[in-house]
């Protein structure tokens, strides 16, 4: 599908909109070209027909790929530049970076990479010697993983031709050969130790042969949640809220950390969780990521949601929270925290003293709405419990004091307490 522009309109204004103009494809330098075409001179023009009908080349060539790797056109009229289950703004092209990868066909030796193994022979062999000695703690299940490493490491540079890629790098480098094959009797490439490390080996003198693209699933899937997602909170485009070169993925995760357009607030209202499930201070976002379920686009664990609630009832109990403290320690979640704590907890168990002063921070409660006139001491009554909803750690009477409910307080309609 061409995407090319006819330049012999009297005005090009307007020519490539937000959603024709593909984030992953169109620089701001080509746009702002673009609409200054009447201005440039000739040769100007020419450079600027050339680079668009290579990029109208670059996007039928990404169509192609993607048609054949089982991805689907648009019907939607609105997002006919797009492939199926992807954002508005979105081109074959971008599509294409986003959701595939170069296919690896085998192996190939590096020449270079050769030339510094065979130049470095005695610490490489040592290191190959040291690799491949079996682990003795290793289960036989390890072992047999192990094996079939190196039995695959083996094959695939036997096929790409170590021995004869060793031969001719020591007749390269002037050293005198003792076989015909690049290989030893004992079937390792000339110059290294038989007990070679072939895993290792291969990471030292060889790169992944690459041919074609193949889908990244994985990916795919997500991208695909991911659109669905966002458009159920009404983010159905990429373009031009996000800069060129954004991908699906990335520009979904900026939503969460940004709850754009509440995306975030629908997730933890689906899945009855709250702020007050989760330690002071942290961010909407930082709670989501403590119960994320990292195989679904916007999914949450119950499992750990579970163990959250848990551990934290469990770390109020001896007054904290807040875990602001123990990030530095890698304390990022209450079960982590947990773990620090019960580890070493003469430094980090509060003692009695440090108990009965500890309470989390006041949290706001949501004006109170009451139906009807109340006395003053019903009024009274009632804002407590309300506010007790919100900060459960904090008696009755902590909270009257705050409230000053233990003095004389005039109320709207005058009436004193």
């Amino acid at each position: 599908m061409s995407t090319s522009v006819n330049f012999s309109t009297a005005s090009t204004a307007g020519v490539l909109n937000a959603k024709q103009r593909s984030f992953g494809t169109w620089d701001n330098a080509f746009n702002t070209q673009l609409n200054r075409i009447n201005t440039l001179s000739d040769s100007e023009r020419a450079q600027l027909l050339q680079k668009q009908e290579e990029l109208a080349a670059r996007e039928e060539q990404a169509k192609t790929e993607l048609l054949a790797l089982g991805l689907e056109e648009d019907t939607n009229p609105a997002n006919a530049l797009a492939p199926k289950g992807f954002p508005l703004g979105v081109t074959w092209a971008d599509a294409r970076d986003m959701v595939t990868r170069k296919k690896v066909v085998g192996s190939e030796i590096h020449p270079d990479k050769l030339r510094r193994a065979i130049s470095d022979q005695s610490t490489l062999s040592l290191a190959l010697r040291y690799n491949a000695r079996p682990d003795p703690k290793a289960t036989p299940e390890q072992q047999a993983a192990y094996a079939a490493a190196q039995s695959k490491a083996k094959a695939e540079l036997l096929e790409a031709g170590i021995g004869e890629a060793v031969l001719a790098m020591l007749t390269e480098l002037g050293i005198e050969t003792e076989t015909e094959t690049g290989l030893t009797p004992a079937g390792v490439p000339e110059g290294f130790d038989e007990n070679v490390d072939w895993v290792y080996l291969k990471q030292r003198v060889a790169v992944p042969l690459l041919d074609g693209l193949e889908l990244d699933e994985e990916a795919l899937a997500k991208t695909y949640a991911a659109t669905e997602r966002m458009a159920a909170s009404g983010i159905t485009s990429i373009y031009p809220d996000w800069p060129p070169g954004t991908t699906v993925l990335q520009a979904f995760e900026d939503s969460l950390k940004q709850n754009k357009k509440g995306i975030l607030s629908s997730i933890f209202d689906e899945n009855n969780i709250t702020l007050k499930d989760f330690p002071s201070r942290v961010t909407r976002y930082e709670a989501y990521k403590m119960v994320e379920d990292p195989a679904v686009a916007g999914g949450v664990d119950a499992t750990k949601v579970a163990a959250l609630r848990a551990d934290y009832a469990e770390l109020k109990k001896i007054g904290i929270f807040d875990i602001g403290k123990f990030k530095s320690l890698g304390g990022t979640t209450p079960s982590k925290v947990k773990e620090i704590i019960d580890a070493r907890p003469e430094k980090f168990r509060p003692t009695q003293a440090e108990l009965e002063v500890s309470k989390p921070n006041w949290k706001i409660p949501e004006p109170l709405i009451i139906n009807g006139p109340v006395s003053g001491a019903a009024w009274e009554a009632l804002t407590v419990a309300h506010a007790k909803l919100f900060n459960p750690e904090y008696t009755e009477d902590e909270i009257m004091a705050r409230y000053g409910f233990n003095t004389i307080r005039v109320l709207a309609q005058g009436e004193k307490l």
